[in-house]
């Protein structure tokens, strides 16, 4: 049986959990969902509506040019500013935070909340930096301001040559995840149990989770309430918790402070 979002927030320690968003932490806050951008790519070079994102964008690119579908793209997001919840995010200290999406949505959060935020989106941005920051932020399919038709060393993973171009980049960052699950929690926001890329994502994080030196727990944040697919996943040792980020972050904000036994100050 799923948990109830009281029970996990009672459970949740930021400091000891990595946080991995996929679509469902953007779509409150009016970014597009994937059944969106396909059925526009669709649509617009007339292909195959049942394609994958990745298989849609590669014909359109084969079609047009790689510079009108990422112009295309970015029309979805210059409105995509942070709301809600994910306004709270920059609150806490989290282990780590890894996203799969192009926004730039926890960038702006912590930006208005006057707090630094370093950013990788491609092999280029791992270098030796003095600088404290507040977070670091791995976005694993890139990011929407740069992409290799601006003449950017990064790319928009986007098309099935995106994938095949960028493995050894998201291999480097699934492996610091690993080394950030060691000892720590995974959670995992989704907007569906039924999604396909949630169901990869999942897969993923449990074989990266049990890999790690000193595996945690893997909890699965879903918007839509799914009982039987939510079974499927905890006889894999999963927990689940239906609700949103906006809910997750409002309850984690009431949650009393963590008490330290005065034996224990030093």
């Amino acid at each position: 049986m799923p948990i109830t979002m009281d029970e996990f927030i009672s459970l949740v320690e930021p400091e000891k959990t990595v946080l991995l968003f996929g679509a469902g932490a953007s779509i409150p806050s009016g970014a597009p969902g994937v059944n969106e951008l396909v059925g526009h790519f669709a649509e617009k070079y007339e292909l195959d509506k049942d394609l994958e994102l990745a298989e849609i964008t590669f014909l359109a690119e084969k079609k047009a040019s790689r510079r009108k579908v990422i112009t295309d793209l970015r029309k979805f997001f210059p409105h995509v500013k942070p709301k809600g919840g994910l306004l709270k995010l920059p609150r806490w200290r989290w282990k780590g935070i890894y996203t799969t999406n192009y926004d730039t949505l926890v960038e702006q959060a912590f930006e208005k909340a006057n707090k630094k935020c370093r950013v990788y989106s491609s092999n280029f941005d791992f270098h030796i930096d003095e600088e404290e920051f507040d977070c670091e932020l791995f976005k694993i399919h890139g990011t929407i301001e740069k992409d290799i038709s601006d003449g950017n060393q990064s790319r928009i993973i986007l098309t099935v040559d995106d994938y095949d171009q960028t493995e050894e980049f998201r291999e480097q960052l699934y492996d610091r995840m690993r080394g950030d699950l060691a000892g720590a929690d995974l959670v995992i926001v989704g907007q569906s149990l039924s999604d396909p890329d949630m169901d990869e994502l999942v897969k993923r994080a449990a074989r990266l989770n049990k890999s790690s030196f000193s595996p945690g727990s893997i909890t699965l944040l879903v918007y839509t309430e799914n009982e039987s697919r939510a079974l499927l996943q905890e006889r894999k040792g999963l927990r689940v918790v239906f609700g949103g980020i906006d809910e997750l972050f409002t309850q984690l904000e009431k949650k009393p402070p963590k008490v330290v036994a005065a034996s224990a100050v030093k």
